[in-house]
């Protein structure tokens, strides 16, 4: 039987590697978070990142509005370099599936 800690390190190693993942993502799709929360639901990319920033948090239990929340955030816009884009649309587009 697999105990809550060694399930914890698991999530914990699954979800760094899903980060890694999604900077890379967004990386390369730079052009695609220039606009507002409700455009970017129009864009297929910022969607799949979206998702897979929804199971980090879940992975996580990393909840908006927090400071673990707000960190993790702030790391994964700084890592990505997305200096073109509102940060604050880009924090409320990722969070929208968890509020």
């Amino acid at each position: 039987m697999t105990n809550t800690r060694t399930l914890n390190v698991k999530n914990i190693i699954v979800a760094n590697t899903l980060m890694e993942k999604l900077i890379d993502f967004i990386r390369e799709n730079k052009e695609c978070w220039v606009g507002k929360a409700d455009e970017l639901e129009q864009d297929t990319h910022c969607i799949q990142a979206r998702a897979i920033w929804t199971t980090i948090a879940l992975l996580e239990n990393i909840s908006p509005d927090t400071y673990t929340g707000d960190m993790k955030m702030m790391e994964l816009w700084d890592s990505c370099g997305l200096q073109q884009a509102d940060e604050n649309e880009f924090d409320l587009f990722m969070w929208s599936d968890l509020c």
